[in-house]
């Protein structure tokens, strides 16, 4: 839990490659992501199989 973490580009998995909190340090750091019970992240490193879904609109 007392593991800061300072956001920058270099640690940033967004694909619009920025964020509100660059440059923010947050006093914890996320060491594991579960999506729907599956590792997706952990220790810094992305699972192969991609959990997420691109959304889509009908308009």
């Amino acid at each position: 839990m007392n593991k800061p973490h300072t956001v920058s580009k270099d640690n940033m998995f967004y694909q619009c490659n920025w964020s509100p909190f660059e440059g923010y340090t947050f006093g914890t750091s996320v060491e594991m992501t579960l999506v729907n019970g599956e590792v997706a992240f952990e220790n810094g490193n992305h699972a192969e199989q991609r959990y997420s879904q691109r959304l889509e609109f009908s308009r």
